[in-house]
């Protein structure tokens, strides 16, 4: 049974026969409710191979469609194909028979003239777009009807031009497919390609890291192959460097050898940058490590030296601490010292720090790691260094502390400026009582020394101010010998009554100062009486050992049995200069063990670099307040552009580095963690309430609820969250949980307080366990940022 397309007209009957010598060229009906639409309208794509049939029945082959072919608008491509076979079929029937014709015509005149019927096929289109065949009757011609209308020849050849050129479109379309096939294989070489040469020169780059890595460090195969880039050195690169630098060998290796290292300006920065960060200046350590590297034993023999002084620095939270740094706290130094050499180097830096027995242990072990040999630690005479020395639990009779790495005994000592300026404090007020107590010496006897006009001293050495920089230079000219002089005068002359005794007890404070002082020269002043007290006390100790240690002998019996008359002044003080006087005498000993005859230069016991950092760090300064990276950035151009004897700045100026280029100003604040708003503290309950209500309401659903805006918007409706009647509604409870978080955080005390944050939270989540320990904490630290904000906005 046939089956005729509905579109085209095209019947099964016909397409079987013209399909040619291959059978999958069949065109296929596809059924459609009772409707057959031919295979020409679905694409390609839609058409299978009849498997099933042909192994079953050896039926006709020819491509069926899927059960999900779609049909759609196409040319009639196919059609104008089968015109073309036809008429060409029909055209190359013609010629071979006007040829045989022509052929037996030439034979003989007389043959009879033979007669061909032709029956020309026509193909009519119908309306409905359906096309049939029509075969037309032709009389019978003969040899002498040799010519045919010439519309006819006219229909024929277009019909020709029109199979031809269906043909040659055919043609063109079969090689635009390849060549779109050889553009896809091209695109997909050249991506090939590129592939492979990724992966060999990722290969490449493996291999060649993997032959550098054997003499090179990460960073120098990075400069290697990227170039000029910005790169974070490491300390251990940077030492090499330097090293190379020392020898005088480095442009030789950077550009003889072409070996990747720091270039000049990067070492510099570098140097300058050692003091940009609180704690273990880790950088300064490998500065130390790159100058200590041609030093003698001798000259690694070093002390630790405690220091503070006053920064104007901003309220902030220390998040690794849990602590906040007070506008009006201190910043705390450690310095390593050289016994006998003048270099010296900041290894600690921090705010607000609290001295422990575990910071002292790491930072000897991390100094003998670098050949560096801690001997000595000497602080001040303050409340800071009592509490340390009541942790290590030191007492006149045990004045050292051992040594993690060595254990030999490091002496502790306490700095002679400090404790001039400490008795100078107590002379000038309630004093001190001698000799069993039957005599006194305060006040009183300077005030009469000041009347009667016999020193050169006035009513401003009679007064101590804690914030003054003078109070050691005023200390000096107080308890000096000139002063003892004017005593003793004023003894004999106007018979003031203990004025004797504290002439004594001012010529042996002096002398302990002295020589407590002693320089690293070891040339005398030229007049010097060696025979005289005060000229041996300005030696270095050990020059005239028992001569010395009579002063040493002499300032600790004394201080063993003075008493302080107020009780208010510092009792650490005589503690100060007993363990301190021992310590000296054993730690030469023990010095001169090592290097036999040696003497000691007492001054490098002594903060004396210390204060003149911190003079010119305060120059710098000028009590503005600050925040803590800004100190730090002013602590490093006070260091480089003042103190010439830093191990930094001998570094520089060793290796050829002093160039000029100058530390940052100020280093960037990092980003801000805190989202909060401008808050004051009149509202600060209520907006955390809202906000800690609304960050956390999904894991705690009491804690409020939260409305939202409904709006119709181009035919929708839309929730608007964003709107101000949106907002998160805290509910009663947690209103009033929060109220009693409030009265908590007010009291939070913060000077030199670690764990403050931790502190309040565990308070506060034992007395309401039931509380949520996380809200708790949000609010306690988002109450503190709040805090700390409005207080340096109210000092500025």
């Amino acid at each position: 049974m046939a089956r005729v397309c509905e579109v085209c007209g095209n019947s099964s009957a016909d397409t079987d026969q013209e399909a040619g010598d291959d059978p999958l060229e069949r065109v296929t009906a596809r059924n459609l409710n009772k409707k057959f639409v031919c295979s020409l309208h679905f694409e390609r794509r839609y058409l299978q191979r009849d498997l099933r049939s042909e192994l079953l029945s050896g039926a006709v082959k020819r491509n069926v469609l899927t059960r999900d072919a779609v049909p759609t608008i196409r040319s009639a491509k196919r059609q104008k194909r089968k015109v073309a076979l036809e008429a060409e079929r029909e055209r190359k029937r013609r010629k071979e028979e006007i040829e045989r014709l022509l052929s037996e015509g030439g034979s003989g005149e007389e043959e009879e003239v033979s007669v061909v019927t032709v029956r020309p096929k026509v193909k009519v289109r119908l309306p409905n777009n359906r096309t049939i065949t029509i075969e037309r009757a032709v009389e019978e011609v003969g040899e002498e009807v040799v010519r045919e209308d010439p519309d006819q020849a006219l229909r024929e050849a277009n019909e020709a031009l029109q199979a031809k050129v269906a043909q040659l479109e055919q043609v063109i379309e079969k090689k635009n497919e390849k060549i779109m096939l050889a553009k896809t294989e091209m695109v997909n070489i050249t991506t090939a390609l590129q592939d492979l040469r990724n992966l060999e020169e990722k290969n490449l780059t493996i291999k060649v890291n993997e032959v550098l890595k054997e003499y090179l460090t990460e960073n120098q195969i990075r400069r290697l192959i990227a170039g000029n880039v910005e790169i974070a050195w490491s300390n251990e690169e940077m030492y090499n460097s330097f090293v190379l630098r020392t020898l005088e060998s480095f442009d030789f290796v950077q550009t003889q050898l072409k070996f990747p290292l720091p270039t000049a300006q990067e070492m510099e920065l570098w140097v300058h940058g050692s003091y940009l960060k609180t704690g273990l200046l880790d950088r300064a350590l490998t500065v130390l490590k790159a100058l200590t590297r041609t030093m003698s034993p001798r000259d690694r023999e070093c002390a630790l030296l405690l220091g503070r002084t006053k920064a104007n620095t901003k309220f902030t939270y220390d998040p690794v601490r849990d602590q906040v740094i007070d506008n009006a706290g201190f910043l705390y130094c450690i310095v390593v010292q050289g016994i006998f050499s003048s270099w010296h180097q900041i290894v600690y830096l921090d705010f607000d720090l609290i001295y422990s027995a575990d910071l002292l242990t790491s930072l000897m072990t991390e100094l003998a790691a670098i050949q560096l040999n801690v001997v000595a630690i000497a602080g001040g005479c303050d409340q800071e260094t009592e509490d340390l020395w009541n942790e290590l639990e030191i007492t006149a009779e045990r004045h050292f502390v051992d040594h993690p790495v060595t254990k030999a005994p490091v002496f502790m000592t306490v700095c002679a400026f400090s404790t001039l300026t400490a008795l100078w404090k107590v002379l000038i007020g309630e004093g001190f009582a001698v000799q069993d107590g039957t005599t006194t010496v305060t006040r009183r006897q300077f005030e009469a020394l000041v009347k009667s006009g016999h020193a050169d001293i006035g009513k401003k050495h009679l007064v101590y101010d804690e914030s003054s920089k003078n109070n050691l230079r005023l200390a000096e000219e107080l308890i000096s010998h000139k002063t003892a002089n004017a005593l003793h005068l004023l003894s004999e002359v106007e018979e003031e009554e203990g004025a004797a005794v504290l002439a004594t007890l001012v010529e042996l404070f002096r002398d302990w100062y002295d020589l407590m002082t002693s320089t690293t020269a070891n040339t005398t002043p030229v007049g010097h009486d060696y025979s005289s007290a005060e000229a041996v006390t300005r030696l270095r100790y050990g020059t005239s050992l028992e001569e010395q240690n009579v002063v040493l002998d002499g300032m600790y019996d004394t201080m063993a049995s003075l008493r302080l008359l107020n009780e208010d002044d510092d009792q650490f003080l005589q503690q100060a200069i007993l363990v301190s006087v021992n310590s000296t005498r054993v730690l030469l000993l023990e010095l001169r063990k090592k290097y036999p005859g040696e003497t000691l230069p007492t001054i490098t016991l002594t903060n004396l670099t210390l204060n003149d950092t911190f003079k010119e760090f305060h120059n710098v300064h000028q009590h503005h307040l600050s925040s803590t990276n800004a100190v730090l950035c002013q602590l490093t151009q006070a260091i480089a552009d003042h103190i010439p004897t830093a191990s930094t700045n001998k570094l520089l100026l060793q290796t050829s580095l002093a160039t000029g280029i100058r530390p940052p100003s100020e280093n960037p604040e990092p980003p801000s963690s805190d989202d909060l708003p401008q808050v004051n503290e009149s509202n600060a309950c209520a907006f955390l309430a809202q906000y800690v209500a609304k960050a956390l309401h999904g894991k705690y659903s009491y804690l409020g609820d939260q409305t939202f805006v409904i709006e119709r918007h181009a035919n929708r409706y839309v929730v608007m969250p964003d709107m101000p009647t949106g907002l998160f509604e805290p509910s009663r409870l947690w209103t009033e949980q929060a109220k009693k978080l409030e009265d908590y955080v007010s009291d939070i005390t913060f000077f030199k307080n670690e764990g403050v944050v931790e502190n309040v939270v565990s308070s506060i989540a034992k007395r309401h366990p039931k509380m949520g320990v996380d809200i708790i904490r949000m609010y306690v630290e988002k109450r503190l940022v709040i805090k700390l904000r409005n207080l340096n906005e109210a000092i500025v």
